[in-house]
């Protein structure tokens, strides 16, 4: 059993910038529509990237990085409507979460049902925080997890670049 691998220093380099790049852009992108919310932004925007990057190829990354962008929306159009007719309750996030799930799954998307559920969750702590209009709370979450799927993809297209010049 192997304690001590090589490590890759280029793609150490890389994700760590990616992740906090994204943190700092989704929270100045939230800043704009909401400044209480813009810690959640960030971190929303992180969390993406940690999901997407990888060392994958750049192939894989994009078609995964188009199904967590169309699950975050699917996430953020559940609990737009949500609070579009109700208020922040925990029996309400649960059928949310049933019903994200249940998208995802007849879907095929079954993997992708994590962006979507923590999208949803995060309309929710905003509801419970503050009084956010449905339609910006859905919008700004959506915002900030593609921003973070967008930034792990440039990192992963950046690294394969690397790898096409070793071959």
């Amino acid at each position: 059993m192997k304690f001590i691998t090589p490590v890759d220093y280029l793609y150490l380099f890389t994700r760590t910038v990616a992740i906090m790049a994204s943190f700092i852009i989704g929270e100045k992108c939230s800043i704009i529509f909401h400044d209480t919310s813009h810690a959640l932004g960030g971190m929303l925007a992180a969390i993406s990237t940690v999901i997407i990057i990888s060392d994958t190829d750049i192939n894989d990354s994009l078609s995964m990085g188009w199904k967590r962008i169309v699950a975050s929306f699917a996430g953020a159009l559940i609990g737009f409507i949500y609070f579009l007719l109700f208020r922040f309750s925990l029996p309400g996030m649960a059928i949310c979460i049933f019903i994200i799930t249940l998208f995802t799954l007849l879907f095929s998307m079954k993997g992708y049902g994590r962006i979507a559920t923590i999208v949803l969750i995060w309309m929710f702590i905003e509801a419970k925080m503050s009084h956010i209009p449905p339609f910006e709370n859905g919008l700004m979450r959506f915002l900030e997890s593609t921003l973070g799927v967008i930034i792990a993809l440039i990192s992963v297209w950046l690294l394969s670049l690397r790898s096409k010049k070793t071959k």
